[in-house]
C-alpha cells in the first residue's frame, strides 16, 4: 500500500517525470516482492563488504610473511602474497567506480571506506608512508584539536549577542585521510608537511528554532545562517593568525553542487612551539545537510522541476515506515530492517546490514526513528528521481 501511494502520487503529478529505469529502483525499495534488482545502497553495502574482505586476507598474508621471514610456506603458489586479478579488479572499481557513486549519493563513510581500503590495497607502500606520517604527529594533532576547541567554545559562548542569533552549536575534529592527503600530494605537486588541511575542525551553526521564533521564511532564516557564519569567522580570525589567501568563501560563492560553507586556514602554536595548520569549516546546519549529503540535498528542488508533491512523499514513506515498524515502536532496528530486505529479494550479512544502519542511523543510538528514515530517503534515494543520478548508475 505505501509503495502504491507513493507510485500513485508520482504518477498523477507527472505522469513523463520518471524513466522506466528510476521507476524500478522505487519499486525495489517500496515493494513487498519486488524481483528487480536490489536498491544500489544494498549494491553498495556488498560491494564494501567485498573489499574489506580483501583488506583482511591481505592483512592476514602480511602477518605469515613477517612470521616466515619474507619467505613464501611449502605448497604455496608463488604469487600467493599477490593481489589476485579479481581482487586488483575489485580495487580499481572501489577507488574509481563505487567511492564516486557513493558521493553522488551523499553516501560520505562509505565514498572514505572505498577510498582508504583501495588506496590501502593498490598502493601499499604509499599508504603505509602516509600512515607512519599521520600517526607520529597524531597525538600532536589532537592536542592542537582539543585545544582549538575549547578555545572557541569559549570565545562563542562569551558573545551574547551572537548566542542570541543561533539555537546552538556543535564543534567537531577530523584528520585528513591516509588517501586524501595522498590525492593531494599528487594534485598539486605537495610533500606531505605542505598538504595544509590535515587536521581540520567544522564549526555547524543551527539557527532554525530562532528562525521559527521569529517566524522568518526560508530566505530570511538562510540569510541569518550566513550571517552568523561570517560572524563566527571573525571570532576564528581574533584568537589566531590565518592565511588570507587561503580563505575559500563558498557561502557566497556555493559550488555547483550547491556545497556552502566557510573555510580558513588558522595557525595554532603547538606544544613543541611548531605552528600546525589547522583547516576551519564554519556553516549553519543548513548547509551541513547539504555538504553531507552531496547533490541530493537539492532533490527537493530537482523535484519541484518535475511537480512531485514532496508532502504526498512524505506520507508515503510513513505508511512504509509503520509497515517496518513491525512493533510499533515508533523506531526500526537491525531485525526488522533485515526483514524489509529480505521481502525486496535482497538478503543482506551481518555486516551489510551494519553498513546499511549507519545510512539510516544518524543519532547512531542503533534504532531508526521516522525523521532519520526520511532524511535517509530523501537525501539518497530521491536524488535519483530527481535525475540527479543517471540511468548509468542503475546496477544490477
Amino acid at each position: 500500500p505505501a509503495a502504491e501511494a507513493m507510485m500513485t502520487c508520482v504518477a498523477d503529478e507527472e505522469t513523463q517525470a520518471l524513466s522506466e529505469e528510476q521507476y524500478t529502483l522505487v519499486m525495489s525499495l517500496l515493494t513487498k516482492n519486488s524481483s528487480s534488482a536490489p536498491s544500489m545502497i544494498i549494491f553498495l553495502a556488498k560491494r564494501l563488504d567485498l573489499v574489506q574482505g580483501i583488506v583482511q586476507r591481505v592483512a592476514t598474508l602480511q602477518q605469515l610473511l613477517t612470521l616466515t621471514d619474507g619467505g613464501r610456506p611449502a605448497g604455496a603458489d608463488p604469487d600467493w602474497a599477490e593481489l589476485t586479478a579479481a581482487e586488483k579488479h575489485s580495487a580499481h572499481m572501489a577507488l574509481n567506480v563505487w567511492a564516486h557513486l557513493c558521493n553522488a549519493m551523499g553516501l560520505n563513510q562509505f565514498k572514505s571506506d572505498f577510498e582508504d581500503m583501495a588506496f590501502r590495497l593498490l598502493h601499499p607502500e604509499e599508504h603505509a608512508a602516509i600512515h607512519e606520517a599521520l600517526d607520529t604527529s597524531g597525538r600532536k594533532c589532537e592536542r592542537v584539536l582539543e585545544d582549538c576547541t575549547e578555545a572557541l567554545k569559549r570565545d562563542l559562548r562569551s558573545d551574547a549577542a551572537l548566542m542570541a542569533e543561533i539555537e546552538g552549536y556543535a564543534i567537531t575534529g577530523r584528520t585528513k585521510s591516509p588517501y586524501s592527503v595522498w590525492r593531494k600530494m599528487q594534485k598539486k605537486g605537495l610533500t606531505v608537511d605542505e598538504v595544509l588541511d590535515k587536521v581540520a575542525l567544522r564549526i555547524v551553526i543551527d539557527v532554525q528554532e530562532v528562525c521559527d521564533l521569529m517566524q522568518e521564511d526560508t530566505g530570511q532564516c538562510k540569510l541569518r545562517g550566513a550571517r552568523v557564519c561570517y560572524a563566527a569567522r571573525e571570532k576564528v580570525r581574533a584568537l589566531w593568525p590565518t592565511l588570507v589567501d587561503k580563505d575559500k568563501d563558498y557561502v557566497a560563492n556555493p559550488k555547483p553542487n550547491g556545497y556552502q560553507s566557510l573555510h580558513i586556514i588558522a595557525l595554532k602554536t603547538a606544544a613543541d612551539g611548531q605552528e600546525l595548520p589547522v583547516e576551519i569549516q564554519i556553516r549553519d546546519a543548513f548547509m551541513d545537510r547539504q555538504a553531507e549529503f552531496g547533490v541530493a540535498g537539492h532533490w527537493q528542488y530537482k523535484m519541484a522541476n518535475h511537480k512531485l508533491n514532496a508532502k504526498h512523499l512524505k506520507d508515503a514513506c510513513q505508511q512504509l515506515f509503520n509497515e517496518i515498524d513491525e512493533d510499533g515502536s515508533g523506531a526500526i532496528d537491525e531485525a526488522e530492517l533485515s526483514q524489509l530486505l529480505r521481502r525486496l529479494g535482497a538478503p543482506v550479512s551481518d555486516h551489510e546490514i551494519e553498513s546499511v544502519m549507519r545510512i539510516f542511523d544518524i543519532d547512531g543510538n542503533g534504532t531508526i526513528d521516522f525523521e532519520e528514515f526520511w532524511t535517509a530517503l530523501h537525501t539518497t534515494w530521491f536524488s535519483v528521481l530527481s535525475g540527479d543520478i543517471g540511468k548509468s548508475h542503475i546496477l544490477a
